[in-house]
């Protein structure tokens, strides 16, 4: 009984851009400059990102891409569908 409610949310994938449900408190966001659609470390403007949720199954997709330029790879929330 001391367990906190998991609460569910749905928002829209900035990769795949489909709905998807994720809990709001452990969802994995990343900052996207809206002028180029990329993550600051991919080009953006840090200055303009603004955080995006990302779902586990586009994360999978886009790591092997970061991890061939040298990026650290996006840790998945795990707890998040497609």
């Amino acid at each position: 009984m001391g367990d906190k409610p998991k609460l569910v949310a749905f928002g829209i994938c900035f990769v795949h851009e489909r709905t998807f449900a994720f809990n709001p408190d452990t969802v994995i966001t990343v900052p996207i400059d809206p002028a180029t659609g990329l993550p600051p470390d991919m080009g953006g403007d840090a200055g303009r990102a603004i955080s995006r949720p990302i779902c586990d199954v586009c994360i999978g997709k886009i790591n092997p891409m970061r991890i061939k330029r040298g990026l650290d790879a996006i840790a998945p929330a795990g707890d998040q569908g497609s």
